[in-house]
């Protein structure tokens, strides 16, 4: 039986700012939470109906 060889991975160090700034990058325009998303604009729908 042969032994799986592991890729090892490169890993570099990244300030915080930096990495976030990236995730920030991948992410822009879509949508993250969808589910909170709709109940939040169900709650603004009830809000606008609601007589005061």
């Amino acid at each position: 039986m042969k032994k799986e060889e592991k890729k090892s991975a490169r890993i570099t160090k990244v300030p915080a700012k930096d990495l976030l700034a990236q995730i920030a990058v991948q992410f822009r325009g879509k949508d993250i939470f969808p589910e909170k998303t709709e109940e939040c604009k169900q709650f603004l729908r009830k809000l606008k109906g609601a007589k005061l």
